[in-house]
């Protein structure tokens, strides 16, 4: 009948209107934010970050398998902010979310937490609620980002100082807030190739790169270090800098390095004295 041939005609539209929006979802990605607080949108400089991106980044993400429903919450944020970051990075974003304790053997459990922990992905220990009562379980809430064959960690839970010292929720909370800004940061420190320069004087008994591993590491995140030895830099070349680091020198510097040391503070430079 009429009225039935036009029922299979808006049924194959409706079939065919879906069948377009996803496909349409394969190649664009948005997500509508009617939240007050704006939850869902990215700050403008996270966009610039992601946009500009040359090659593409891997995220390794070490929160999965059996969680409490707080930690359920933070994975769940994550993984939508991740989508978010691919969207903006017009797809060089790639994410894996990993079960660090997936494994039945122990011995393979504590081999994944020892080398997580050397990557700078330290283990959380929680108290979970079960039906034969209170169990411990260790979980890694974090993620290392790869580009360009580096590598930097990621924290994904703030410690109770940072979350005002209040309950696990309000640091899941603060947690959640805090994701985009995490990993931005983490993106922008690995992506950037315009670095400033920090020199680590030689030539006083400074110590060596293996006694400054710590803060070597701390500082290659987010700058380009190199040894200079004051005798040998010229002038011009000394003003690349923008920051001197003097490190438990016990051996005194020359008139002549004195004066290359006061020319580079005059003209903007500055120095940073570890004493300790």
């Amino acid at each position: 009948t009429t009225i039935k041939r036009k029922s299979i005609i808006q049924f194959l539209a409706i079939v065919a209107g879906i069948f377009v929006l996803n496909i349409a979802g394969g190649f664009y990605f948005t997500r509508f934010d009617f939240t007050k607080e704006k939850r869902y949108t990215l700050s403008e400089s996270t966009k610039n970050i992601l946009s500009n991106l040359e090659n593409d980044i891997v995220v390794n993400v070490y929160l999965d398998g059996e969680l409490p429903a707080n930690f359920k919450r933070l994975r769940k944020s994550t993984l939508e902010m991740l989508d978010e970051f691919k969207a903006y990075s017009n797809g060089k974003i790639y994410y894996n979310f990993i079960d660090p304790l997936g494994s039945s053997a122990v011995e393979q459990q504590n081999a994944m937490i020892d080398t997580l922990a050397k990557q700078g992905l330290q283990p959380t220990n929680l108290m979970m609620k079960t039906d034969k009562g209170n169990t411990q379980k260790i979980i890694i809430p974090g993620a290392l980002v790869y580009y360009e064959g580096r590598q930097l960690p990621v924290a994904l839970l703030q410690n109770s100082s940072r979350a005002g010292g209040g309950s696990q929720e309000e640091a899941i909370n603060a947690s959640i807030e805090n994701i985009e800004y995490q990993l931005a940061s983490t993106i922008k420190k690995l992506s950037n190739k315009n670095k400033a320069l920090i020199g680590f004087t030689i030539g006083h008994n400074e110590p060596d790169d293996q006694h400054l591993a710590d803060i070597g590491r701390t500082l290659a995140e987010s700058y380009e270090l190199r040894r200079v030895d004051l005798n040998a830099v010229k002038l011009v070349d000394l003003q690349k800098f923008k920051t001197l680091v003097i490190a438990k020198p016990t051996k005194a510097f020359t008139e002549p390095e004195k004066y290359k040391l006061d020319q580079f503070l005059i003209n903007g430079g500055s120095l940073f004295f570890l004493l300790d």
